[in-house]
Formats: structure tokens, sequence, C-alpha cells
């Protein structure tokens, strides 16, 4: 079975770091805080294309990437994961494993927004961070649509683009010293960022009750 192997790294990475806190975490999760990489990534000045493989929004609202399904289930087969009912977690062979890989130079690149995404999972726990991430531009629109489109994709990203553009301007100005692709700043973006579509989804239940009590 030939899996894509930055979709492996990804998989395993972002398991290993919250699995750590939080002990186990499920397939669906994992897919989300890669999703958020992959932003963050863009965030860092990468072209969607860099990372190397594709996103598709599903039922209800979520992001789903083919490759990074595959990995979880060759890793699994293989050991490098653990799962327990629908629930998964990182095994001494995958922690290994995963060590070696770090020391790769594309791996060792997309480190820092791994890092920063699985941070952010754990600072506002997994639930705040799916609900969140449902609210990004591209999901939010397919929603709407109730379509089962292609994420990142260039034409969707100027929605994206404006949000974090708006997040570092704050972040910059409350500190002159910020740096925008420096671990610890990504995490900051990445938890900023989230809030903010936090409110935007309560907002909307808001709204939606308002109307509802109106009608």
């Amino acid at each position: 079975m030939a899996v894509d192997g930055v979709a492996n790294f990804d998989a395993l990475y972002v398991t290993r770091r919250v699995s750590r806190v939080y002990g186990e975490l499920a397939e669906g999760e994992i897919h989300t805080l890669v999703y958020l990489a992959a932003l963050l990534s863009i965030y860092s000045g990468r072209p969607p294309s860099w990372w190397g493989y594709e996103f598709h929004r599903v039922t209800p609202a979520a992001p789903f990437s083919e490759a990074v399904s595959e990995a979880i289930g060759f890793d699994v087969q293989v050991g490098l994961l653990k799962q327990r009912h629908h629930a998964l977690s990182i095994s001494r062979l995958g922690d290994r494993e995963l060590e070696l890989w770090e020391a790769l130079p594309l791996n060792a690149r997309r480190a820092p927004v791994l890092a920063a995404s699985a941070s952010a999972a754990i600072h506002l726990s997994l639930p705040v961070v799916g609900r969140s991430v449902q609210q990004e531009p591209q999901i939010k629109r397919a929603t709407e649509l109730s379509s089962e489109r292609r994420l990142l994709t260039p034409l969707g990203l100027d929605a994206l683009r404006e949000q974090f553009e708006a997040v570092a301007e704050v972040l910059a100005s409350q500190d002159e010293n910020f740096t925008a692709t420096a671990e610890a700043s990504l995490l900051v973006v990445a938890v900023v960022w989230l809030e903010y579509l936090r409110t935007e989804f309560h907002a909307g239940d808001l709204g939606g009750s308002a109307e509802e009590s109106a009608a």
C-alpha cells in the first residue's frame, strides 16, 4: 500500500503532540488539526500547493484528506498508531519512527505549523478547534452550498488571507517584537484567529435564534 509520506508524518506528529495531553483523539480531529496546520502554512507565505495533498469539505462541515485517512489506516495496521474503538494514540514504535522522520528537511519545515496547530488544540480544547475551523471561509462557503468541494483552492483564499492579515496587524500593533513566522507567534495567531471564528459561530447561533424568535 503506497502511503503519502508527508501526510503520514503530519498525522503522526499532531497525534503524538495532542495525545500526550488528551491521551487519545478521533480520526476526524486529526484531519482538522492537519488542515489547520495547512492554513497556518498559507499564513506563513506558502502557496496551497506546497502542502502536498488535498482536502475536501465533508458532511457536516469538516475537512477531510484521503491522503491522511490512508496514512492513519496504514499506521494502525503496522503498529505506529494504537486504536481503541474510534480513538487513536501514538505507539512507542510510532514515537521512535517519528523521531527519525523529524530530521528530514521537508518535515522540519512542516513542524512549526503542525506544532502550532496541535498546541492550539491543547490551549483551547479539541472541540473548540473543531467548531471554529467549521467557520473557516472555504468550509463555511461549502457548507452554505451543501457542497463537498475541494478546499485550499487559490481562488477561495482571499477571505482567509484577509482574516490572517487583520490578526497579524493587531498582534504587531500590540507587540513590536512580534515575528509572524516564529512557532510561538504561529500559536498566538492560531489561537486569536480561532477565537475570532468561534465568536462568529456563536454570533451566527444568536442571529439564527433571534430571527426564529422574531418569526
